[in-house]
């Protein structure tokens, strides 16, 4: 099994840093789709309508909730996958039903596959996309502007990923 591609696949000793480049465009892309979801109603003028409809503010929001995440998911298979395609291609990796512990780096996860543990990996990009919407949003109720919103939500976001990642 060639353990570079799997190690490139993951953001592991990666020369470069292409898939922190992909994960820092996917951070901005969310805040500049969430920052549009969460304020709109403020900035146009709607909410007081919002909260007198039938529908109220709590089936809105929950709503809005759910196109979030389908906005981080697409955005995190937008971003993601023509890194994990590309991986495939010039590395050739089929091994995703072997133990992890055959990479060197996953010594101590012998009871994920391989393909679960990549799964996982990008799943929790995907999550952590959501959770910039979330925190986009509570920036948005603190701060009326639409650019600084969306230029605080930046800086609060892509901390964790230039500092982690």
């Amino acid at each position: 099994m060639y353990e570079k591609g799997y190690l490139l696949l993951l953001g592991k000793k990666l020369p470069g840093g292409y898939l922190k480049l992909c994960s820092i465009l996917a951070v901005v892309v969310m805040v500049l789709i969430s920052a549009r979801l969460w304020g709109e109603d403020e900035w146009c003028g709607t909410g007081m309508l919002c909260m007198a409809s039938r529908t109220g503010m709590k089936k809105i929001t929950h709503r809005k909730m759910c196109w979030n995440f389908l906005y981080a998911l697409f955005t995190g298979i937008i971003v993601y996958a023509p890194w994990i395609w590309r991986c495939g291609q010039t590395y050739s990796l089929q091994a995703w039903s072997v133990t992890a512990d055959n990479l060197t780096v996953f010594k101590d996860i012998g009871f994920m596959s391989l393909g679960n543990v990549i799964l996982c990996s990008y799943a929790l990009r995907v999550l952590y996309l959501a959770a910039v919407g979330c925190v986009t949003k509570m920036v948005q109720r603190k701060i009326s502007s639409q650019s600084l919103t969306v230029y605080t939500a930046l800086i609060f976001s892509l901390l964790p990923v230039l500092l982690f990642a």
